[in-house]
């Protein structure tokens, strides 16, 4: 029962355990995977599978599962803000409603609104706490990583696979393009911090968060 005393006992687990079954699925679909989740985990963001293709859904802290406008092409979940009112995924369309260009574009969805397409091309991986800021990695020749702010894109060239972006938006983690360091790249200065050491096989990062900030991943 200690809350802001530490009296030198072992604390409780707090934690809980509660299945959800979810709800609201159309016939002939099927839940995929959840693929985020809303800091308060009450809402997430998942994929359902139809006819041998992925759509994007959104689930309520009660299970129910609401299927996010493609106009039909399909398309997945990557990311969600805090509050999990902003998505960020991918569809197969370029240019809705119409989709007569079915070429697979980065996406937002907000609330209920239509899906906005996002004019870059790449594969999202991570966004800011308030859905504003988009991290992710796109080919051009090569492979490397961006970070996507209102209507401005800036590549970081340095990396060839991105993990995240810390909640404020200003560090982007990912793989360095030896592919055996990993790095944290800083939005204000333009610059990478190199993590791990050149004797190892490999370095992976799989999460960022702070202000500082942190990063968690493994090293061979």
């Amino acid at each position: 029962g200690e809350t802001s005393v530490d009296c030198g006992g072992e604390c409780g687990c707090r934690a809980t355990f509660e299945v959800v079954p979810l709800k609201g699925i159309a016939a002939g679909t099927t839940f995929s995977q959840v693929k985020g989740m809303s800091r308060d985990g009450k809402r997430l963001g998942g994929d359902l599978g139809r006819n041998r293709s992925a759509y994007p859904a959104a689930i309520a802290f009660d299970g129910t599962v609401t299927e996010l406008e493609t106009y039909g092409k399909g398309g997945s979940v990557a990311a969600l803000s805090s509050d999990g009112n902003v998505v960020v995924g991918s569809m197969g369309c370029a240019n809705p409603p119409t989709c007569s260009d079915a070429t697979w574009s980065m996406a937002q969805w907000t609330g209920t609104a239509a899906p906005k397409v996002i004019g870059f091309p790449g594969n999202p991986r991570s966004i800011s706490s308030s859905g504003g800021i988009i991290a992710g990695d796109y080919f051009d020749g090569v492979t490397q990583g961006f970070i996507i702010n209102g209507n401005q894109r800036t590549s970081i060239p340095d990396m060839d696979w991105v993990s995240g972006v810390t909640p404020d938006g200003k560090y982007v983690a990912g793989r360095l393009r030896n592919q055996v360091q990993g790095g944290l790249w800083f939005a204000q200065t333009q610059t990478t911090t190199k993590i791990g050491v050149l004797s190892w096989t490999s370095t992976t990062l799989n999460a960022v968060n702070g202000t500082d900030p942190a990063v968690v991943g493994s090293g061979y």
